[in-house]
């Protein structure tokens, strides 16, 4: 699973993603200032094809409030 980060608005360094699979539920953070313009990989998961299957990208990145931006575009599903 990828995420593009945008190359615009992305200051966070820790955005924080949650992938729901069938193995549970997964917290992935990342450096969005790091990856501007760019895909990052979340990793590889299971899915089992219903609507308990999602990604979502939480507002709440622990640092100090307004001081950075998260942005989003796209996510991407590939399969092995």
């Amino acid at each position: 699973m990828f995420v593009y980060v945008p190359g615009r608005h992305a200051t966070t360094s820790q955005a924080r993603y949650w992938i729901s699979h069938s193995d549970g539920l997964t917290l992935r953070v990342v450096d969005q200032a790091a990856n501007r313009g760019h895909w990052v990989s979340l990793g590889t998961y299971r899915f089992r094809g219903t609507r308990r299957d999602y990604l979502s990208l939480a507002d709440v990145t622990f640092e100090p409030y307004l001081a950075q931006r998260i942005a989003f575009d796209a996510a991407r599903w590939e399969t092995r």
